[in-house]
């Protein structure tokens, strides 16, 4: 099978240890009060990251050979920012079980500067539909609310394949890195990915992001059509086409915020919401 690259990039070979005991030297050290983590060893990883995720709380990424002996200093250092990543997590996740979200009144797609209202009618049909009006967006047939997101969904698909390609085939002339084909997914983790044929696969989520944000996937996917890995000679072909292309990575970590919860596709026997909260996950790169 052909290999690929993308944003966020791929979690290849990973190792997840054990959960901290906070030794110094073999016996716990009373200074460390850390936060319990797991640790994961990761063949890409450059440096050590934090995750804050509702499954596996935090999750320490370190490369390859790095002195796990390390990490509870680290952990305690970065106390502050973890204790508010758990805490802003953990109240998205009540707030949830208390009141599930409603289904939207308004869609905003901020890739293409167009807001859409949304408006729901019962019918006869066989499935929801989610129609274009001149004044927004009609869903119809709707006896359940997972329904009319999934009709909310392939609407959004739809909007995606008229608007993304030619964006993509324009960015493509602009900086003369040519492709081969694109296709229009929806990718539960990843905002985009090139395979070694050259075909860019995109995020149709990506028409809720801002436009800035949509351009550098766009430009980071075709830099991988000409090295398809993240290798110094890589982010050096990245930097030509974007100077500005650290900010922008950061910002794109975080623009799951931005993806409504009926957006994503649920994994089988899960709420739509469960898996939107899954996707909002802080993350930070200790200095």
């Amino acid at each position: 099978m052909p290999s690929q690259q993308g944003l966020p990039r791929k979690r290849r070979r990973k190792k997840t240890a054990k959960a901290s005991n906070n030794l110094v030297g073999g016996r716990p050290d009373p200074l460390l009060r850390t936060h319990p983590y797991l640790i994961r060893e990761s063949a890409r990883a450059r440096r050590v990251r934090l995750k804050y995720t509702l499954d596996n709380g935090l999750l320490v990424i370190v490369p390859r050979g790095y002195d796990t002996a390390r990490i509870p200093a680290l952990v305690n250092r970065e106390n502050a920012w973890i204790s508010k990543a758990a805490a802003e997590i953990e109240a998205r996740r009540q707030e949830l079980e208390n009141e599930p979200p409603a289904l939207p009144r308004s869609i905003l797609l901020r890739a293409i500067g167009e807001e859409r209202s949304v408006v729901y009618a019962n019918g006869r049909a066989s499935r929801a539909l989610a129609r274009e009006t001149p004044d927004g967006v009609k869903v119809s047939g709707c006896p359940s609310r997972e329904e009319a997101a999934a009709a909310l969904r392939r609407w959004t698909a739809r909007k995606a394949r008229a608007a993304l390609p030619p964006w993509l085939i324009q960015v493509s002339a602009e900086r003369g890195l040519p492709f081969a084909r694109i296709a229009i997914r929806s990718q539960r983790t990843r905002w985009a990915s090139c395979s070694a044929r050259k075909t860019i696969s995109v995020n149709q989520k990506l028409l809720f992001v801002p436009a800035l944000l949509v351009e550098y996937v766009f430009i980071h996917e075709l830099c991988h059509t000409v090295e398809l890995n993240h290798s110094p000679r890589f982010w050096k072909l990245v930097a030509r086409h974007e100077p500005d292309f650290r900010r922008l990575d950061r910002e794109l970590k975080g623009a799951w915020r931005y993806v409504p919860w009926w957006a994503c596709e649920p994994g089988k026997g899960e709420l739509n919401e469960n898996h939107w909260l899954r996707q909002r996950e802080a993350r930070r790169d200790p200095v």
